[in-house]
């Protein structure tokens, strides 16, 4: 097993107040199930959730990503996340949240590092991890696109 890492930072404006924004980031089950790829989630006790994800395969390599992240919601203009316990993929993060150009919009961007335990020999980590940054860029554009979704159809 080898660990291939990945990471991305979108960002998206969203029309909607900042305050109705973080809220719904706070509701972190609510909010992750947005995510693309996400078969099963719970909190398993407060602040940290379990994810299940969907099964990853382009030939080459097959993953089904599951995971805990603890989150840090202190700062509700950044909630954070990071590993929680030994699983077969990490992620850590922010959501950052700031007032937009105009009144009643809000910048949400979305920062993200990740890592997969993957059945490849070390040596091909170099050709894997930028299909691991391209995936990891389609989860991020695509958790703010459904986010803007809700968020914006009043939901």
């Amino acid at each position: 097993m080898t660990w291939v890492q990945s990471s991305s930072r979108r960002s998206i404006v969203l029309a909607a107040e900042l305050e109705r924004v973080r809220d719904f980031l706070l509701r972190l089950v609510e909010c992750g199930q947005l995510m693309p790829g996400v078969v099963a989630l719970e909190e398993i006790q407060p602040g940290v959730l379990h994810y299940r994800l969907e099964e990853f395969s382009d030939g080459a390599v097959r993953f089904t990503p599951d995971y805990q992240s603890r989150f840090d919601v202190a700062d509700s203009g950044n909630i954070r996340w990071e590993p929680h316990g030994e699983h077969n993929f990490r992620s850590r993060g922010v959501f950052h949240t700031e007032p937009g150009a105009v009144d009643g919009e809000c910048i949400l961007e979305i920062a993200t590092d990740a890592e997969a335990d993957l059945a490849i020999d070390p040596i091909l980590v170099s050709l894997v991890e930028p299909f691991a940054r391209l995936s990891t860029d389609q989860v991020t554009q695509g958790f703010l696109q459904r986010i803007k979704e809700r968020l914006e159809s009043g939901g």
